[in-house]
């Protein structure tokens, strides 16, 4: 009867994730400063990384679903809108509509409890996923939250190379002060850099650029990992609705060599191909210039 009635909304929805576990999600955005860089900053404008962590949860945990898209729904759905094509104008009319979209809702439940992991070394796999052109750390959340259902914490980078229609960077404690609310005022916004399909040195130039910026937030990104499964509470999260991140110390196997999963769509794949390539012929510190 639920399903039924569920077809007569006139809200679209996402079906539910096809594993065994019940999936829990949570934003995280964290100041480089606290993180070993892979690399010198491309861009010193970026001062956190931001992900969204989907992962296996308690399934009695009585709590909420995530909006697909995030706060402040009106400039992301603009963003969205220029995108795909539309102008600031016309973008901006549409942005007023959102009311259907406001209620679509990921079938993941936020800051749920992580279920105690069943394998033997009492660890849940790592995958870490790079989303495309377009793309988003909620973007790709129906695929990225089924892997969870099926056992796997799976981390989703938000990159603030221009390749997403529009992210948002918060103020580190440092810019805002410790005792200072933090607001969208102190944010920086990264909007959506268009660059042409058609290859061309500007073209390449452009794309090697957001590449630069995507491998050292994926570096910064994995050696947050790192810190967040041995001391958790040494790093500080910056998105103040998400629940302590004690829960994952000591419960991700990030350590072992050949453990964590590296995947991506479309840019993301092309970011992940790198990365991995350029972790494997990483030169000795002997070597290195």
């Amino acid at each position: 009867m639920t399903s039924y009635l569920s077809r007569l909304s006139p809200v679209p929805a996402f079906p539910a994730y096809t594993g065994p576990y019940t999936v829990g999600t949570l934003d995280i955005e964290l100041p480089v400063s606290e993180l070993e860089a892979p690399s010198a900053s491309p861009d010193d404008s970026i001062s956190t990384v931001n992900y969204r962590v989907f992962y296996p949860c308690d399934p009695g945990f009585k709590g909420k679903n995530v909006s697909f898209i995030p706060s402040p729904q009106r400039d992301y759905v603009a963003a969205y809108t220029r995108f795909l094509g539309a102008g600031n104008m016309l973008a901006e009319a549409i942005s007023f509509f959102p009311r259907l979209l406001h209620y679509i809702q990921i079938p993941a439940l936020k800051n749920a409890p992580l279920l105690e992991p069943p394998t033997s070394e009492k660890r849940w796999p790592v995958m870490l996923f790079s989303h495309g052109l377009g793309g988003s750390r909620n973007a790709y959340s129906h695929i990225v939250g089924s892997i969870a259902s099926h056992g796997m914490i799976v981390i989703a980078p938000e990159h603030r190379d221009g390749s997403t229609p529009v992210s948002y960077i918060r103020a580190p404690p440092s810019v805002t002060g410790d005792n200072e609310k933090r607001s969208d005022k102190v944010k920086k916004r990264v909007d959506y850099h268009r660059i042409s399909h058609t290859p061309s040195p500007e073209v390449e130039e452009g794309r090697n650029a957001q590449l630069r910026i995507r491998l050292w937030e994926m570096g910064l990104i994995h050696d947050s990992l790192l810190k967040l499964d041995i001391n958790p509470s040494s790093l500080t999260n910056l998105n103040t609705s998400t629940t302590p991140l004690t829960m994952f110390g000591g419960k991700m196997d990030v350590h072992r060599p050949g453990k964590m999963v590296f995947a991506g769509h479309s840019f993301g794949a092309s970011t992940t191909a790198q990365l991995v390539k350029s972790t494997f012929y990483a030169p000795r510190n002997s070597e290195a210039p």
